[in-house]
């Protein structure tokens, strides 16, 4: 798998990250401060990287199993997951987006852990297309830091409504890497 096809995947899991970044930048004295905008983005990446790394890990002692139709695997998981993000991101309504003040650690924890299981799915995925753990761990982690430390400071001059935006095109760029995969293997055309 190219960097910027793992990039775009990268972008695509981090997009609901991305989203609560903004929910949180979005609430009243939320991450008003670049403190709580840093806390926020390091435990998401922590979490976007730990995960996805994981399912790769357990992923490739399946992937050995299935040579030969494992891009169908990666492909059927990350349509799912990106689907998932797209019916939730089209369900939710501007006002539903979840905001409170100055999130709590146990909350950003939990907040970090909830939005990171799509990530561990998308990981086990990319185990069947022969990608490395540590780029995965790095690159899934620097990707979200950055987009969810954006999303808490851009949230100041955001709408709610921009959150549920984010989560769906999230979702799209997992559907549209899943069809690269499939499409990109000559014996698949």
């Amino acid at each position: 798998m190219s960097f910027w096809t793992l990039m775009v995947t990268a972008l695509g899991v981090s997009a609901d990250a991305f989203a609560v970044s903004v929910a949180q930048g979005l609430s009243p004295g939320g991450s008003r401060g670049r403190r709580t905008s840093l806390q926020i983005a390091a435990t998401f990446g922590l979490f976007q990287s730990v995960m996805p790394m994981a399912g790769v890990v357990l992923g490739s002692q399946v992937a050995v199993a299935t040579r030969g139709w494992g891009h169908w695997a990666a492909f059927f998981v990350l349509v799912t997951v990106g689907a998932f993000m797209l019916v939730a991101a089209l369900r939710t309504q501007p006002e539903q987006v979840e905001s409170s003040p100055r999130p709590a650690c146990s909350r950003v924890l939990l907040l970090g852990a909830a939005t990171s299981v799509d990530a561990f799915a998308v990981g086990a995925g990319l185990a069947f297309v022969n990608v490395q753990a540590l780029a995965v761990f790095l690159l899934f982690g620097m990707v979200t830091f950055c987009t969810c430390l954006l999303g808490a400071e851009l949230a100041r001059r955001a709408s709610a409504a921009f959150a549920s935006a984010a989560a769906g095109a999230g979702g799209l760029l997992l559907v549209c890497v899943a069809s690269w995969i499939v499409l990109a293997r000559p014996e698949t055309v």
